[in-house]
């Protein structure tokens, strides 16, 4: 079950409908750095297919998203995505020295990607576009000291700061189309909460370490790291690139929890806090 708030910046939590989405999907990709000199160089392709069904909402006191009890536009892009298929090919390239992929000490990563759904059931053509930027830095340690130049996995404190910006063009089924909240970015608001053509984002993020070595939870199972992070993030839609700056600032913030059982397997639950009101997420890695 999935939410549908509307299109547009000015949407309010009160129009919140929803539809069910049964989804079939399928992906292949590479990622590879570039050789010799140019190895800084990050080239990504892939191929993903993927078929959705929806259906009636059933989150209570709300209308179903194609309920006549809501914005004729509801029914209308409901009606319009109702057993979609969707091809997409894909590439980007990004530069990046950052220290670890999965779970960044230092270094800085900036690129882009462009994803274009060539291949659809009604036979239109649509693609999204982002470029991002990333910088981590290690900072003095508060709950721990920091290990030693030895280890092959210190426990490191750091400031992670983001950016991102997301475009599309053509024709794109409207849960297709770039949006904010959910898990990774505007985490204060729930997945799909806002949508348009364009969206931006900014973050900041403290991540630190409480208990730097971890427990052992049955024989050979173990909690590498516990960790926590406090994080404040911005961003915007907008009907296109132009009106992007000119919409109202969405804002979100709030504190989250991490485990690791290696530095690259790290679990989160995040608490975040917003115009909304308060939303849950939990995930697998970290979220920039």
């Amino acid at each position: 079950t999935r939410r549908f708030y509307g299109i547009g910046p000015t949407t309010n939590e009160d129009d919140e409908s929803s539809y069910t989405d049964e989804v079939a999907f399928a992906d292949v990709g590479l990622s590879s750095s570039l050789p010799g000199r140019f190895d800084d160089f990050i080239l990504e392709l892939g191929v993903h297919g993927e078929g959705h069904w929806l259906d009636h909402g059933r989150v209570g006191g709300h209308p179903s998203m194609e309920s006549p009890a809501n914005d004729p536009s509801f029914a209308y892009l409901f009606g319009q995505a109702e057993e979609v298929a969707l091809g997409w090919v894909g590439g980007g390239l990004r530069w990046d020295t950052r220290d670890s992929q999965r779970n960044p000490y230092r270094g800085t990563a900036i690129g882009g990607a462009v994803d274009a759904a060539v291949v659809q059931t009604d036979g239109k053509v649509g693609a999204t576009y982002l470029i991002f930027a990333d910088q981590v830095v290690p900072v003095w340690p508060i709950f721990h000291d920091g290990g030693t130049k030895d280890e092959e996995n210190p426990p490191t404190d750091t400031l992670a700061l983001h950016f991102e910006s997301r475009l599309s063009s053509g024709d794109l089924p409207f849960f297709a189309r770039p949006s904010l909240g959910g898990s990774e970015i505007q985490r204060g608001y729930i997945e799909g909460r806002w949508r348009d053509d364009a969206v931006w984002t900014a973050a900041a993020e403290y991540r630190f370490w409480l208990l730097a070595r971890g427990f052992t939870i049955w024989r050979h199972i173990r909690v590498e790291r516990v960790g926590a992070a406090a994080f404040y993030e911005v961003g915007g839609v907008g009907d296109n690139g132009f009106a992007l700056f000119h919409e109202s600032l969405i804002q979100s913030y709030g504190v989250s929890a991490r485990v690791t059982v290696e530095r690259a397997a790290i679990f989160r639950a995040d608490f975040g806090f917003s115009h909304d009101g308060f939303n849950f997420s939990a995930g697998f890695g970290l979220p920039f």
